[in-house]
């Protein structure tokens, strides 16, 4: 992830004034929101929430992880970039580098308070429904861990947009996919147009059918600090999906 991802998307997304974006953080904070905090070009990343300001208010106190291994990797960063959701919008903003402290006891990172910040809602986004005439599917990486050995899970997208996909579960995956889990290592190969690396949140799972009274499991994600380029690609695959539609319903092709 580059920090022009975080932020650049056009002034109309982002903000400098400093008592709405400490009236955001604060928000973040009161409601407990996760906060992921991506350095090393992306590469790592750590799960965290705001636990408040520092008594000067110019810093931000971002909980530890129990991984001590990430807050090593943390604490070499110069820069951290910043996602989370508030209400259905995403914030983005830039801070580092980072310091370990005491907070209440327990270890804690303190960062600058960031001077812009990134928002974007939801409704922002077109949603297209993948049609049936063509199969685009997401693969997941899972790393190994003590329970299992490393796997690749394929799902079906469903539909997708710029803030993420919804994707049909195989049976014998859907244990995989818990709300608010991190997938990291995922990969989607848009057709005629290319192929993008993400991380997705995963924000609900539900079950459904599909349409003949079978069930199904389905999972809503979102796309976390996806990178411009990547960005470029799925809105360029959603405009040649429409044009085709539209030229479809026209009679033009």
């Amino acid at each position: 992830m580059s920090e022009q991802s975080a932020a650049s998307d056009g002034d109309k997304y982002t903000i400098h004034s400093r008592q709405e974006i400490r009236t955001l953080l604060r928000r973040l904070s009161e409601q407990h929101c996760l906060l992921t905090a991506y350095f090393d070009e992306g590469r790592h990343f750590l799960l965290t929430a705001i636990l408040g300001f520092s008594e000067d208010g110019r810093y931000l106190v971002l909980d530890a992880s129990p991984d001590q291994d990430i807050n090593e990797r943390t604490l070499r960063a110069k820069r951290l970039l910043c996602s989370s959701q508030l209400e259905r919008v995403e914030l983005r903003f830039g801070t580092g580098p980072a310091e370990m402290i005491q907070h209440e006891g327990l270890p804690a990172f303190r960062v600058p308070v960031p001077t812009s910040m990134r928002y974007l809602q939801r409704r922002e986004y077109y949603r297209l429904l993948v049609p049936v005439t063509h199969t685009l599917e997401c693969v997941i990486r899972f790393p190994a861990d003590e329970h299992r050995h490393a796997r690749t899970v394929q799902t079906r997208v469903i539909d997708i947009s710029l803030g993420g996909v919804a994707l049909l579960l195989p049976p014998e995956a859907k244990d995989e996919f818990e709300p608010g889990a991190m997938l990291p290592d995922c990969q989607l190969t848009l057709p005629d147009t290319g192929r993008i690396e993400a991380t997705l949140r995963v924000c609900h799972v539900f079950e459904t059918n599909d349409g003949r009274g079978l069930p199904r499991t389905q999972a809503g994600c979102e796309f976390v600090a996806l990178a411009t380029q990547s960005q470029s690609l799925v809105q360029r695959y959603i405009l040649r999906v429409e044009r085709k539609r539209i030229a479809r319903e026209r009679g033009l092709i």
